[in-house]
């Protein structure tokens, strides 16, 4: 019986780990996960986006959801959405122009990195 449960334990920490190793490239795209861990939890319908780091303009969203993270920019920074391409938005006022990229991330949220031009 002991024998078993040793083969059954060896077993299961092989297969979690093949399969760690499997996805470690989605996993770490982006560097350590925790800090955007932690924000997708605090996503819901009142919270539509969350800033990851506080010192970068870096934000995450559930997939496709980047109306009220436009509003936010355009609020903020007293900026209009003036186009997108491809991934990049772009926002623009008379003195200032802010271009933001997103990357989808995990396959059900996109990460967002906004920089000022």
């Amino acid at each position: 019986m002991k024998k078993r449960l040793i083969i059954i334990a060896i077993v299961c920490f092989l297969a979690c780990t093949g399969i760690f190793y499997y996805f470690a490239p989605s996993i770490f795209q982006r560097g350590n996960p925790v800090p955007y861990v932690s924000k997708m939890f605090k996503l819901n319908n009142s919270n539509h986006y969350q800033k990851v780091f506080p010192d970068k303009d870096i934000y995450i969203t559930k997939r496709y959801d980047f109306d009220e993270l436009q509003k936010y920019i355009e609020n903020t920074y007293g900026v209009k959405f003036d186009g997108q391409l491809g991934g990049g938005y772009s926002f623009r006022s008379d003195k200032t122009h802010i271009l933001v990229i997103s990357t989808i991330y995990w396959r059900y949220y996109s990460v967002w990195e906004m920089t000022s031009l």
